[in-house]
């Protein structure tokens, strides 16, 4: 008999309000890229309608569908994704997949090569901005400020591509405290914490943000700050736990499997 392929990747897409045909023109990319033997694919429902994900489930059966139960948050969705992960990497972006995915298997060699547990993408725009006015300054603004605060010389800490290796993946995703748009500084300030080198990679991206109003964008933004004074405050007196052990499973429930509040 012979044994199965072992998974070198894990590849977790949140999803919210995506309709179907995001769902499945992603997912026919990564088909399109990675050996399904090698490669797992997770995507989170949170909170989403469940007519385009049943679709979803019939007509790719070798995806893995979690459901959150109701809207969580990007980072508790990728929490349940990490939970459930079994590759020997860890990636995680938006579901409708705006970086480029074709140097993956290149990067997992050179962290493999030069042993980074942490792979962080810098966006470079590819096509015409999306986005409206406000949300590019505010993103510059809120870089600005996470360096400022906590990690002083990240080029783009949102960008969504990260890659991580599994045990640190979930070693992280189990202290993690955020659950929603500033999660990724959160990881971030966290392997900072540790001394952790971490992997800056530019990529090439579409942007495929929704173009806010201003009362949005501000509020967003707001509610991103608050956040990362909060992260900051958070940490200052909890470094303990970001001590390595051995065996990191076991030891504190994941965010994922937290109840909420």
């Amino acid at each position: 008999m012979t044994e199965p392929k072992r998974r070198e990747l894990s590849i977790i897409l949140p999803r919210y309000q995506e309709d179907y045909a995001v769902i499945e023109r992603s997912l026919r990319r990564i088909e399109a890229l990675f050996n399904r033997e090698t490669c797992e694919v997770l995507v989170v429902n949170d909170g989403g309608s469940a007519g385009d994900i049943a679709r979803a489930r019939q007509v790719f059966p070798d995806v893995t569908f979690l459901e959150n139960g109701r809207n969580f948050g990007k980072g508790k969705s990728i929490a349940n994704g990490v939970d459930r992960a079994s590759g020997d990497f860890v990636f995680y972006s938006d579901i409708d997949l705006p970086a480029d995915l074709d140097g993956l298997p290149q990067l997992i060699q050179q962290m493999k090569r030069d042993r980074h547990e942490m792979a962080i993408g810098t966006r470079r725009k590819r096509g015409t901005l999306k986005s409206n006015p406000y949300r590019a300054a505010t993103s510059k603004a809120f870089l600005f400020l996470f360096n400022t605060l906590i990690a002083s010389d990240v080029k783009d800490s949102q960008c969504p591509f990260k890659l991580m290796e599994r045990g640190y993946a979930k070693f992280l995703f189990q202290r993690m405290s955020s659950t929603r748009y500033a999660f990724d500084a959160e990881l971030i300030h966290m392997a900072k914490l540790q001394g952790q080198s971490i992997l800056q990679v530019d990529i090439p991206w579409s942007d495929t943000r929704a173009p806010w109003g201003l009362a949005k964008t501000s509020a967003v933004f707001g509610e991103m700050l608050a956040d990362l004074v909060r992260i900051r405050l958070y940490w200052l007196s909890r470094r303990g736990l970001l001590q390595r052990r051995t065996q990191t499973s076991g030891q504190l429930p994941s965010l994922a499997q937290r109840s909420p509040g």
